[in-house]
């Protein structure tokens, strides 16, 4: 029979698990990260519109509030013409901001008659858009190795055009109940018998601290 400190010794003697998986985003909450999460893209990739409104020249407002409107660019199809003084693109969230403005107009700040739109409002500085590279930039750690795995580390992991990520194997613990006395719950108990329950919270322990338990059932008294 093991003594209680040699039993506690081979436990905490076991070397650390270095077995590494690639997992995929679904199935990656939890799981302890075996790499540094670094980002494979810039986010955003360009210049984007925080608002509804129009696109323009900061400048152009010290010279007045009206503006041609010559073409829209909707989120997803960016604008590719070119944009003279006094001109201006209408813009959605998320939109590509077209070369050369800095500056966007929310919706509610403009009166538009067809092609027209008059500034209402007084602009203080160039604002609304979400430049490039403003949460992070391609090759940017975003994740350090060795973190357990968060749900919003999802998101910042997809943000950074990663499908999949590396992570540490989870250990495998083997759990069996000993006793000519235990029966599994439900059964109808002779005498002398008493039913099997620890097994049920070490599992979901196990599993709630990262680990795969396995259920070896229960085992009668018997050396063999």
């Amino acid at each position: 029979m093991l003594s209680y400190q040699d039993a506690l010794s081979r436990i905490t003697d076991t070397p650390a698990l270095g077995d590494v998986e690639t997992v995929e985003l679904d199935n990656a909450i939890g799981r302890i990260l075996a790499e540094p999460v670094i980002a494979k893209v810039t986010q955003p990739p360009m210049n984007a519109s925080a608002m509804d409104g129009y696109a323009v020249r900061f400048s152009d407002l010290a010279d007045g509030t009206a503006f041609r409107v010559i073409g829209e660019a909707a989120a997803g199809h960016p604008f590719e013409g070119a944009i003279g003084s006094r001109e201006c693109v209408r813009v959605f969230t998320g939109s590509v901001i077209p070369d050369g403005l800095d500056h966007v107009v929310i919706q509610e700040d403009v009166e538009r008659d067809g092609d027209l739109v008059i500034v209402s409002e007084t602009q203080d500085r160039a604002r609304n858009i979400r430049h490039a590279g403003v949460d992070f930039s391609k090759g940017d750690v975003l994740i350090e190795a060795g973190l357990v795995i968060e749900p919003r580390f999802l998101s910042v992991c997809a943000a950074a055009n990663l499908p999949t990520v590396k992570v540490l194997r989870r250990p495998r613990v083997a759990i069996l109940a000993n006793g000519d006395e235990l029966v599994p719950p439900g059964r109808a108990l002779k005498p002398g018998q008493i039913v099997a329950s620890n097994g049920y919270s070490l599992r979901a322990l196990i599993e709630a601290w990262g680990g795969e338990a396995l259920d070896l059932g229960i085992l009668p008294d018997d050396p063999d």
